[in-house]
């Protein structure tokens, strides 16, 4: 049998979008995987939404903790050799793990990516870049990539050190900080150059967010080897 692969969903407030989520992982057709869907104190309808689906995924209900710690939660009540963060409002091709997966043979290989498709507010398609010197330059490694669980809990998971900056809601930086952890370590990131990936672009839920500056100093201060501790 191939190897497990768990697929996060961590969803606050989707009731909108997470059964488009959902629908792409059920959907795969790489079938040796479980789904895991982390209600992270939504106070919409997503509970009901998602309790369409019991029978076909699990469903975590927990106090809002926010993005990272929601997938690391839904990573410590998982068992697949291999995990994708799925946001609640993206979604995935049918034929996502079937031509990421074999390339884990590659004992190297900690995490595996694709080029995505942007969509709804904006469009486009982005081609990752992958390396360490890449990725500390800026990241372009979406959050919806395959990764072998020995890389992530070598590195002890996603940080939550973004989850809140001077009281302002912060969503994202902590994927970013994930991959120079692992690139790091000396793990590689491989890539599928097809568009495997689909990424929605609309208005943030959060009235405020951290700036810029402020997220990439936490960045540079979790990161000081690869940015001399400024």
């Amino acid at each position: 049998m191939r190897d497990k692969v768990s697929i996060i969903i961590p969803c606050f407030n989707g009731q909108d979008f997470v059964t488009t989520a959902i629908l792409s992982a059920l959907n795969q057709t790489y079938e040796n995987k479980e789904i895991i869907v982390v209600n992270d104190g939504s106070t919409d309808r997503t509970p009901y939404v998602i309790d369409g689906f019991r029978y076909q995924v699990q469903i975590i209900t927990q106090e809002n903790a926010g993005l990272a710690a929601s997938r690391n939660n839904g990573v410590a009540r998982s068992s697949g050799e291999f995990l994708l963060m799925l946001d609640d409002d993206d979604k995935i091709d049918a034929s996502y793990l079937e031509k990421t997966v074999p390339l884990m043979a590659d004992p190297k290989v900690g995490v595996v990516t694709t080029n995505f498709r942007q969509f709804g507010e904006l469009g486009g398609l982005i081609e990752p870049k992958v390396t360490l010197a890449d990725e500390k330059a800026g990241n372009t490694i979406p959050v919806c990539s395959l990764i072998r669980r020995e890389a992530f809990l070598q590195v002890s998971g996603y940080t939550t050190r973004f989850q809140e900056l001077n009281g302002l809601a912060v969503t994202s930086y902590e994927d970013w900080s994930l991959w120079l952890d692992i690139l790091k370590r000396g793990w590689q990131v491989a890539v599928v150059r097809e568009p495997l990936f689909y990424y929605r672009v609309k208005p943030p839920r959060w009235k405020k967010e951290a700036s810029v500056e402020s997220l990439c100093g936490i960045i540079r201060s979790l990161h000081p080897d690869l940015y001399g501790g400024t």
